[in-house]
Formats: structure tokens, C-alpha cells, sequence
């Protein structure tokens, strides 16, 4: 398929993509959010840290929020989402496992960081 082969093109030319498309597509359904992690990791062939880059600092760019978004830094808003694994090694983690535990602003909302 043409974005198979577009879109590793495209990053290594600098091009910064995000995830969190609204309109589905061939073989990524409307709203199956985590299969679009695993198409772009093992289908494109892209790496799982440029993926969840695209998911995280590149969006805080684009919004122009990456002073205080994006990117895990001493002074940053600190919204995360604690995961028992390393999605780097595994995206599958992000999109078929729950979250440990949610924190927003630094405050655990959801769930329990291991003690």
C-alpha cells in the first residue's frame, strides 16, 4: 500500500506525523485506536518510540504546548499513563494491556503506582 511505504519515507525526511486520526481507513477501523499502534509498528515498520513520539510530542507541538506537554521534564504538567511493561520493546502494551495506574497533573486519578 502506498502509506505503508509513504510514511517511514516521510519520517526519515523529518516529517513530523501524530497519531489519532478520525476517519478509519483500509484495514484500520474507525475508532480501533490500538490497532492503528500495532499497523504502524507491524505493518509499516516503523519503531514503537517513533510512534508514541508521534503520540506525544509531536501533538504538544502542533498545539503549541510543548513547554509544558509532550515530553516527560521537571516542570512539565505530568499526565501519564503507567503500563506494566516497556512499550518501547512491545507497543502492544499501550493498546491491549490496562493501565497500572493514570496520573494527571502528577496525581494519581486512576489506578496505584507499585509500591
Amino acid at each position: 500500500m502506498f502509506m505503508y511505504d509513504a510514511l517511514p519515507k516521510a519520517e526519515a525526511a523529518g516529517v513530523r506525523l501524530l497519531l489519532g486520526d478520525d476517519y478509519g481507513g483500509v484495514r484500520l477501523r474507525h475508532g480501533d485506536y490500538g490497532a492503528e499502534l500495532h499497523t504502524y509498528v507491524d505493518d509499516v515498520g516503523l519503531s514503537s518510540l517513533s510512534v508514541i513520539k508521534w503520540a506525544t510530542r509531536h501533538g504538544a507541538e502542533l498545539i503549541g504546548r510543548s513547554d509544558d506537554l509532550g515530553t516527560i521534564a521537571v516542570g512539565k504538567i505530568a499526565d501519564l499513563l503507567v503500563i506494566d511493561g516497556d512499550p518501547s520493546a512491545d507497543i502492544g502494551l499501550l493498546a491491549d494491556t490496562n493501565p497500572v495506574a493514570v496520573l494527571k497533573g502528577g496525581e494519581v486519578v486512576s489506578g496505584a503506582l507499585p509500591g
